[in-house]
């Protein structure tokens, strides 16, 4: 029954350390360069989805 909910924790772990990984690095470039670059899309959803992903790790880890 849990090993569903591992995997989503799991995957969700993944994409926020890529999320943030790729805004760090985007700091630096001119919004150009993101425009080029292929994964241009965790930039984006680093501002959106930072919020969304810790609230809902907190509500996993309280089930």
């Amino acid at each position: 029954m849990y090993e569903p909910v591992k995997q989503l924790i799991y995957d969700l772990l993944i994409f926020y350390i890529k999320t943030i990984a790729f805004y760090n690095i985007c700091q630096y470039l001119s919004l150009s360069d993101i425009l080029n670059f292929p994964d241009y899309k965790y930039f984006f959803l680093a501002r959106i989805g930072n919020t969304f992903i810790i609230t809902c790790l907190k509500k996993v880890m309280n089930l």
